[in-house]
């Protein structure tokens, strides 16, 4: 059975933001050189930002998979103790020892998806520290390292780029509130201390992203982020 290749996966991501990248400096430059409105910018700099993280999101969902499609050991044996833990909560401690839980070694890719997430949807977490912790649950530890190894800075950017996203897809009071909290409690250390907002709240997403920090606006920040996650996960 073919596995899952990991670099694959991290790699095309690679090539993805890239020419997502590439598609915003192009309309960008145009945008200045034209008269066109300084919202089409914002615009601009929101539905790239939004196709780049579904594409993050879709890649750490790919990915979580492909590592127990190449090793399931650790996830079969979280998984039967959560089944056997909630038969004895339910029935009794006889009844676990008469439970013979066979999965087999070698998931297909399609069976995994449907195990991890019901509805067929991309696997997602609540935050950073929930993908961790699944890491740690599920994966084999040469793989949740990577996710755990990650720096802590990074980590918070992929929080803010979650709380971003949500906001650009949802528009409501408390999206554009915890989006806020977020960015102001970022670390105030390297790529995070350009995306870190301490006094005034961001009342555009697009406005915020295209900003201007040290050369480079602030999606592209967040795209070399992505990027980096990506190659740490090969």
């Amino acid at each position: 059975m073919r596995k899952v290749n990991q670099t694959n996966l991290c790699d095309n991501l690679t090539k993805e933001i890239d020419e997502l990248r590439q598609f915003y400096l192009n309309i960008r430059t145009a945008i200045n050189a034209g008269t066109h409105t300084d919202k089409n910018l914002s615009l601009l700099s929101e539905i790239v930002f939004h196709q780049s993280y579904v594409k993050l999101e879709s890649f750490i969902s790919a990915w979580f998979i492909g590592c127990i499609n190449r090793d399931a050991s650790k996830y079969w044996n979280y998984r039967e103790n959560a089944i056997y833990q909630s038969v004895k909560g339910k029935f009794d401690a006889k009844d676990v020892k008469w439970l013979d839980y066979s999965p087999p070694p070698h998931p297909k890719v399609n069976d995994l998806a449907t195990l991890l997430e019901k509805d067929e949807k991309n696997l997602t977490f609540k935050n950073y520290m929930d993908m961790e912790q699944h890491a740690k649950d599920w994966l084999t530890s040469n793989w949740s390292s990577k996710v755990s190894g990650v720096t802590s800075d990074r980590k918070s950017i992929i929080d803010a780029a979650k709380a971003i996203r949500n906001c650009i897809a949802h528009r409501s009071p408390i999206s554009f509130k915890e989006m806020n909290e977020i960015l102001q409690k970022l670390p105030n250390t390297g790529s995070s201390a350009l995306l870190r907002r301490d006094d005034n709240a961001v009342k555009s997403v697009g406005v915020y992203l295209k900003s201007l920090q040290q050369g480079n606006t602030r999606i592209e920040i967040f795209l070399d982020e992505f990027t980096q996650l990506a190659n740490s996960f090969k």
